[in-house]
């Protein structure tokens, strides 16, 4: 997985200064929501002028969907996903998602910031046309490189509980069940991190809820159903 740096194929001090604008971009629209950041707010707090951060970034936008990139793949991507597979499919599968990225183990607290950055970066990407580069940029390059390990976990817990009889579904239907699993679960996260600010009682036992109907589901599906 490619990270920034590469992508832009940069020197080491370049590398360092869109680093630290990352993580600085980072921590204020987790703090902040992006709409209500300003570039020069952003600057300031990466002790840059406004001028040579433009020349990295030409538009908040742009910066946007980098902050997104990097989250994801320098920031999820050192977080727990289990490397190995349980005993069957189906404990694998359940392993992967109660440790889904930014889950805890006590299932008690979460990084509800950072789903809710992501919730409000939903907006704002909403707010572009689909022509817009950035737009084309962040869906057709980005995104496809965002869950490439978790998938790939995915795929292998499926396999396996398809071949030892703990998951029942056809091989077939592995690459719908991943797309349905990944793009569920985020909702749900950054559904709860938006949730909870007007109804403390909301919190992350909703999203084990979520996660025991899509185990006990895949656990007792009846073969004939898969031709709905």
């Amino acid at each position: 997985m490619n990270h920034l740096s590469s992508i832009y194929n940069e020197s080491r001090t370049k590398q360092n200064t869109r680093q630290i604008i990352l993580k600085t971009a980072l921590k204020m629209f987790k703090a902040n929501e992006i709409a209500n950041t300003s570039m020069q707010d952003i600057a300031q707090e990466s002790e840059i002028t406004v001028r040579n951060l433009y020349r990295y970034y030409p538009s908040k936008e742009l910066l946007a969907i980098d902050v997104a990139y990097y989250y994801f793949t320098e920031v999820v991507s050192q977080e727990h996903i289990p490397a190995a597979l349980r005993e069957t499919g189906i404990e694998s599968l359940e392993e992967i998602l109660r440790n889904y990225p930014g889950i805890p183990a006590d299932r008690k607290h979460y990084d509800s910031d950072s789903f809710r950055f992501l919730t409000h970066l939903d907006f704002f990407l909403a707010a572009l046309d689909e022509s817009d580069p950035v737009f084309i940029r962040y869906t057709r390059e980005y995104v496809p490189t965002f869950f490439t390990k978790l998938n790939n976990m995915l795929a292998l817990a499926l396999t396996q509980g398809i071949t030892d009889g703990t998951i029942k579904i056809d091989f077939d239907e592995i690459e719908h069940y991943i797309e349905y699993i990944t793009q569920t679960t985020l909702s749900v996260l950054m559904r709860i991190s938006i949730k909870e600010k007007e109804r403390p009682r909301t919190n992350i036992s909703l999203y084990h809820l979520h996660i025991d109907m899509i185990i006990h589901y895949l656990k007792t599906r009846s073969k004939d159903r898969s031709s709905d």
